[in-house]
């Protein structure tokens, strides 16, 4: 009988014990209140099923009412996507192992590149995992693999650290593993002389300084850069450009990152 009764009892704890982390997971898909979001079924939103790797906040909004211009991450994924997709895709976004770093969720954002276009889809992850974004709202605004962004990140108190995914349709042919990591960033101006540099935390030095991206890129137009293989795993990637209207510099993006 109390054989029985421990029994009941560990299974009954067991039960609650897997409840509680989902519930846990769950709570930390979080929508963006400095959105003012749009008025119609397309608004960003709580989207998904009852299955938790589907469950995202998705849609269109208005405007975000914390934006204050300058430079800005909009992706960090191994390769291009390289791609297409309509109304019924959907899409496997794949996390990196880094559980020997941190255990933290992994939050996942895919966002519009081209200025005024306003789409953003949240969700939430954890290391070595996936999740699955149904893309017909992305295809019916006209968006296309290249004019989204999606990357990863761990957020500890006001420190932020991203963290590369990879993107590939579900039912289709998975990435090969030995695409180069690729870092996207964009303004909502008109920049000049576009310069970034490279400090690998590991090695405590600065492996690129001042390399020219571009020396001229318009609002909303992608600017990437690509991060050498042969490089650590915790580096920061910082970048510098000029507004050519008024030739000042604009504040520096600082991009700390985490790969395996």
């Amino acid at each position: 009988m109390i054989k029985a009764s421990m029994s009941l009892f560990i299974g009954f704890f067991v039960v609650i014990c897997f409840a509680l982390a989902g519930s846990a997971l769950a709570q930390d898909i979080k929508g963006d209140r400095k959105l003012i979001r749009a008025k119609d079924s397309t608004a960003y939103q709580l989207r998904g099923n009852t299955d938790q790797s589907s469950k995202r906040y998705e849609g269109f909004y208005l405007t975000d009412v914390s934006s204050i211009g300058g430079l800005e991450v909009v992706s960090l994924t191994y390769g291009h996507h390289d791609y297409s997709f309509d109304a019924t895709t959907v899409l496997k976004i794949v996390t990196p192992d880094i559980s020997a770093k941190t255990s933290d969720p992994i939050q996942i954002r895919a966002v519009s590149i081209p200025t005024k276009t306003n789409y953003r889809m949240d969700a939430v992850s954890k290391s070595n995992d996936s999740i699955t974004w149904p893309v017909e709202n992305a295809f019916k605004a006209n968006l296309t693999p290249d004019k989204i962004g999606v990357y990863g990140w761990i957020e500890d108190k006001s420190k932020i650290t991203y963290v590369p995914v990879r993107v590939a349709p579900q039912e289709g042919r998975p990435p090969s593993g030995n695409e180069p990591l690729i870092l996207t960033i964009r303004s909502n101006v008109f920049v000049k002389d576009i310069k970034y540099s490279i400090f690998d935390v590991k090695e405590k030095s600065i492996v690129l300084t001042d390399s020219i991206i571009a020396k001229l890129t318009s609002p909303g137009k992608p600017i990437e850069i690509i991060i050498p293989d042969s490089l650590s795993s915790e580096l920061i990637v910082t970048v510098r450009a000029r507004e050519f209207k008024r030739n000042n510099w604009l504040p520096v993006l600082t991009v700390e990152m985490m790969r395996p």
